[in-house]
C-alpha cells in the first residue's frame, strides 16, 4: 500500500521525473488520465462495491509498467521490494486478460484494456526466448 500511495501521490503531483517516461507510459498517460487511473486504483484496492475485471486488469497493468519504470531508478533494497511488486501486478494482470471475455463491449474500459496489454509482458517476445 506504501508503494501504491507513493505512485499515487507522483502521478497526482506531476512530480518532475530524472528522466523522459517511456514511449508506452506517453501513450498511457494520454489515453487514461491521472485523475482516472487514480480513482480506478481506489476502486480495486478500497473497494466499497464491486469492480469490473476490466477496471482490475487496468489497475495491476498500469501499475506493473508505471514499477517498471520506477525499479529502472531505484537501487539495493529498494529496486528489489519494488521489482517484486511489479511480478505481482504482472501475474494478476495475466489473470486478468486470460479471464477477460473474447467478445469484449465497445467501453472505453476495454479500450483501455487493449492498449495495455498491446505493451504486456505477455505480448513480448523476449519473453518466450
Amino acid at each position: 500500500m506504501r508503494i501504491l500511495e507513493l505512485l499515487l501521490r507522483r502521478l497526482g503531483a506531476n512530480v518532475p521525473i530524472e528522466k523522459p517516461p517511456s514511449s508506452f507510459t506517453l501513450i498511457w498517460i494520454i489515453a487514461i488520465s491521472a485523475d482516472r487511473f487514480n480513482e480506478s486504483c481506489r476502486d480495486v484496492y478500497f473497494a466499497t462495491e464491486d469492480y469490473s475485471l476490466t477496471t482490475f486488469a487496468v489497475v495491476m497493468g498500469g501499475l506493473y509498467f508505471f514499477l517498471q519504470e520506477m525499479v529502472w531508478f531505484a537501487e539495493g533494497a529498494e529496486a528489489e521490494e519494488l521489482t517484486r511488486y511489479q511480478e505481482m501486478c504482472r501475474a494478476n494482470f495475466e489473470t486478468a486478460l486470460v479471464n477477460l471475455p473474447l467478445l469484449m463491449p465497445a467501453t472505453r474500459g476495454s479500450v483501455e484494456v487493449l492498449l495495455t496489454a498491446v505493451r504486456s509482458p505477455i505480448t513480448s517476445p523476449a519473453r518466450h526466448t
